[in-house]
Formats: structure tokens, C-alpha cells, sequence
């Protein structure tokens, strides 16, 4: 599995287009990739209704 930097919506891959947000090493404060678009009002929500 290749981890692409986007969010899974349903059964959707979708890229965000909110501010990117990355993972950080709590152990050694390290950004790790990839890199996530954060997800839009509009995209939290649909998440939300399907959850």
C-alpha cells in the first residue's frame, strides 16, 4: 500500500484542499511525510454523515 496523502471519504480517495497537515515523531519532533491537504467544511461534513 502506497500512502498517497490523501483522505478516504466513504470508499473515496479524496485530496484536500484546506491548509496541509503533516504527522510529527512525537519522540523526536521530526514532520513526517507524506504531506495531507486538510479537509474542507463540505468534506468534514460528508465524513461526518457517512460515519
Amino acid at each position: 500500500m502506497t500512502v498517497k496523502g490523501e483522505m478516504t471519504i466513504g470508499q473515496q480517495a479524496v485530496s484536500g484542499n484546506s491548509k496541509p497537515i503533516n504527522a510529527i515523531n512525537p519522540a523526536t519532533g521530526e514532520t513526517l511525510e507524506p504531506t495531507y491537504a486538510g479537509g474542507s467544511k463540505a468534506e468534514v461534513d460528508k465524513a461526518c454523515e457517512l460515519a
